[in-house]
């Protein structure tokens, strides 16, 4: 029970050792008499610990920068520091790791101090920065922890050399095509960082035919020509190339360049055989199928443009002749003597030869076919061979239907006859006045008065 005289001082709030470890109260006792009269009493109230906070470290982040591959023995990075906000007494203060990476780093549960016991690889799965969780307990019955991050950048080494897609290129340009045409792109790729994986590409001991012939961008690593080039002079480059990167030392790996010249029709066909208005001689009595020349013709270009086809342009509106489209062989297409004449005017016969490409280009020429009354020297002529399988069967039928065919004239004549005298002994056997149809101009039996023997 409290006197009157008695007074209680109370706490409006929590109070924070940590924070305000001691306060100053004034207390001010007033009485209500006139003029008042007062009294001050100054008290000071000391906080009492307990283990309330948890340990607190200097920094709220730890940061260090260790090269990689320097580590050839346990190295020391940085050491964190906690500290117990509580009043002494309150216990030590613990140090563990939150994950120690497979063992590649420790720390002194004392101390705090962090050492790498592994050597570290910026381009490994740990990639650039690895970031430590340290744990600081403190050892008392209630235990409060804290924790804070360390981060370990790992700066680059230039332990890396350039890589390469492929260390044998394959490009193509056409050929014709002007100065400063982009040929293709050398791609490469450093793992390093920042200047270590800065690429600079060179071209280096070029043949003799290639030296001038390019020029490679040393930033980008593109190809361009430096003139244009003929594909049927030459058409294939071999260049060789170095990519090194800007570390030091630096680093570099080196490959080849096959630069391919690709076709352009920029040839037409040369017909080569036979000379320009030449002449040939055609037995008016060839064979269908009869080849009477081989055009032949070439082309320096590639591919389609360099694939050849043949035609009659001009000079065949008879239809007697007839070409070959892939191979160039004019050849008899009809019985020429079928139209019945002894003799004929040559033929003067324009031949194209064409290539496939696009446009086409072509050569021509012209040729002379004399037609000559004159036996087949069979054994002298060539018949394409699908002119041959049916050459017996139009050898036979020839003999039924030439009639102006004077060799086999004697034989048809007699056939002739037969057939004549086969239809008139047809019509004396089966007609009944056959008499009348054999002798139409005698006189019917009536009319003929059969002497009598005389009395």
């Amino acid at each position: 029970v409290m006197a009157e005289s008695d007074y209680l001082l109370l706490v409006r709030r929590a109070l924070d050792r940590e924070s305000i470890p001691v306060h100053d109260v004034s207390v001010v006792v007033r009485d209500h008499g006139e003029p008042p009269l007062y009294t001050v009493k100054n008290i000071t109230v000391e906080l009492i610990d307990i283990n309330d906070s948890p340990p607190r470290f200097g920094q709220q982040l730890y940061s260090f920068d260790l090269v990689e591959n320097s580590n050839d023995k346990e190295i020391r990075i940085t050491a964190v520091k906690a500290v117990d906000p509580d009043s002494k007494g309150s216990g030590p203060i613990e140090y563990r790791l939150h994950n120690n990476y497979n063992g590649k780093f420790q720390i002194n549960s004392t101390t705090g101090d962090i050492d790498v016991l592994a050597n570290l690889d910026r381009e490994g799965p740990l990639g650039d920065t690895i970031k430590l969780i340290v744990i600081a307990e403190d050892k008392t019955d209630k235990k409060s922890t804290s924790n804070v991050t360390v981060n370990v950048n790992i700066l680059d080494d230039n332990d890396n050399a350039p890589q390469l897609d492929n260390s044998v290129l394959e490009m193509q340009v056409l050929e014709n095509e002007p100065a400063h045409t982009r040929v293709g792109l050398i791609h490469a790729f450093d793992a390093d960082f920042g200047l270590n994986s800065f690429l600079i590409y060179t071209l280096y001991n070029s043949d003799e035919s290639s030296r001038g012939a390019f020029e490679l961008n040393n930033r980008t690593g593109e190809l361009f020509t430096s003139r244009s080039f003929d594909r049927e002079e030459t058409k294939l480059y071999r260049l060789r190339f170095t990519v090194r990167d800007s570390g030091n030392p630096p680093q570099h790996n080196q490959g080849i360049i096959k630069v391919y010249i690709m076709d352009v029709n920029d040839n037409p066909p040369i017909i080569t055989d036979p000379k320009p208005n030449a002449k040939f001689e055609v037995p008016m009595k060839s064979p269908i199928g009869t080849v009477v020349v081989k055009i032949q013709a070439s082309d320096a270009d590639l591919y389609e443009n360099e694939q050849i086809t043949y035609r009659i342009a001009t000079g065949n509106e008879m239809g007697y002749f007839a070409i070959t489209e892939d191979k160039g062989m004019l050849y008899v297409a009809t019985r020429i003597y079928d139209h019945g004449q002894s003799s004929m005017a040559p033929f003067d016969i324009l031949i194209f030869a064409e290539d496939r490409g696009n446009p086409p280009k072509k050569d021509q020429i012209w040729i002379k076919l004399m037609i000559v009354n004159k036996e087949v020297d069979n054994g002298s002529i060539t018949i394409l061979d699908e002119f041959n399988k049916d050459k017996d069967i139009a050898d036979s039928s020839d003999d039924v239907i030439n009639f102006n065919d004077d060799s086999d004239s004697s034989h048809i004549k007699w056939i002739l006859s037969l057939a004549v005298l086969g239809v008139i002994i047809f019509f004396y056997l089966h007609c009944p006045r056959r008499s009348y149809f054999l002798f139409p101009m005698l006189p019917t039996q009536s009319a003929v008065q059969t002497p009598h023997a005389r009395d």
